[in-house]
């Protein structure tokens, strides 16, 4: 095993540079962060405050200040959000709004740059609303400005599914895709709109798996991509896609996990210690910018957060913090939600 010196860590047969910084602190408290950038470089992040808040940080590029403003504050309990950016600053906000009874909304809220106030569109339009409990939304743009929102729920009437409605950038108008699961309890876990459709990842909840599929602009599915397996909380899996339109998805065991990929690349074990697989937040994934995914883990037992680069030169090169130097001081965790992005 390599001896590398201060600020280089093993990586294959050699020693890679590796460093990371903590640029601002944006909130005291706060969980489900959702990060995401313009092409300015402007950065966003969305997070939940408490059971019923969505605040938006905005960090300008080269600004080492944010700012944040409230998105919604009385909502209700168990709010589930997502957000995207479009290339010019346009935030694009997916939000369950929770009510009684079947009375649950799943809105869009947008907003355009140097606009103050957010636009709000129903995602699905048409009362009563049969979504209306245990709920993930999502949101994905395609680079031709597409959008796709991912409605999950079940409610207490027992009616479940996934739906998901497409924005035609073209056309300008919304439409309501068919409901491409029902007969069993699904949340979103990842969703990635295409040109030509979207990849999307769900948990089942009844049969305890997670599974990727491939979808055409209708959704219709063309390919069963990955499955993990006997998974009994929401989240032992992260996927990201690269720029050449693949999608790596990573499924996590308790001391290893699976890097597989959309166009049959042959699945790829990586090992590492003591980051075992528990709920969706504890795991995100990214590419760097040469393409090679960062997998980024949250371990109760070690009481860490960890950082897993592919190195260049092959391999994969690993670096750990204590929860408690993201925390209060003094606090540990045994749950914390994480968001990783180029």
């Amino acid at each position: 095993r390599c001896v590398c010196n201060a600020s280089f860590l093993p990586c294959g047969s050699t020693c890679c540079p590796f460093d990371y910084a903590r640029d601002l602190t944006l909130a005291a408290s706060g969980h489900s962060p959702e990060i995401a950038s313009d092409a300015a470089g402007n950065v966003y992040v969305l997070y939940q405050v408490g059971t019923s808040g969505l605040r938006l940080a905005t960090l300008p590029a080269g600004a080492t200040t944010a700012t944040t403003e409230a998105v919604v504050t009385t909502s209700g309990l168990r709010d589930a959000a997502d957000l995207a950016v479009a290339p010019d600053g346009t935030v694009l906000i997916a939000v369950h709004r929770p009510g009684i009874g079947r009375s649950g909304a799943f809105d869009l809220l947008s907003r355009a740059p140097g606009v103050s106030a957010f636009t709000s569109t129903s995602l699905r339009p048409t009362p009563p609303d049969a979504f209306a409990f245990d709920a993930a939304v999502s949101i994905s743009r395609a680079p031709s400005g597409d959008l796709y929102a991912g409605c999950a729920a079940r409610s207490g009437d027992g009616t479940m599914g996934l739906a998901l409605p497409r924005y035609d950038a073209a056309l300008a108008t919304w439409a309501s895709l068919t409901t491409i699961r029902t007969g069993g309890a699904y949340s979103r876990s990842e969703l990635f709109a295409r040109d030509d459709g979207f990849f999307v990842g769900l948990h089942d909840f009844t049969t305890s798996n997670e599974f990727y599929e491939s979808f055409t602009q209708t959704a219709a599915s063309i390919a069963f991509l990955a499955v993990a397996t006997s998974v009994t909380t929401d989240g032992a899996t992260a996927a990201t896609r690269g720029d050449d339109d693949v999608l790596i998805m990573f499924t996590a065991r308790t001391t290893s996990g699976v890097l597989d990929r959309s166009d049959g690349t042959p699945s790829e074990v990586v090992t590492f210690a003591g980051a075992a697989a528990g709920a969706r937040s504890d795991i995100d994934m990214a590419l760097d910018a040469d393409g090679n995914p960062a997998l980024v883990l949250h371990s109760s037992t070690n009481r860490s957060v960890s950082m897993m680069v592919r190195m260049p030169t092959g391999g994969f090169t690993s670096y750990s913090w204590f929860d408690s130097s993201f925390l209060p001081p003094a606090t540990t965790s045994t749950w914390m939600t994480l968001d990783a992005e180029r």
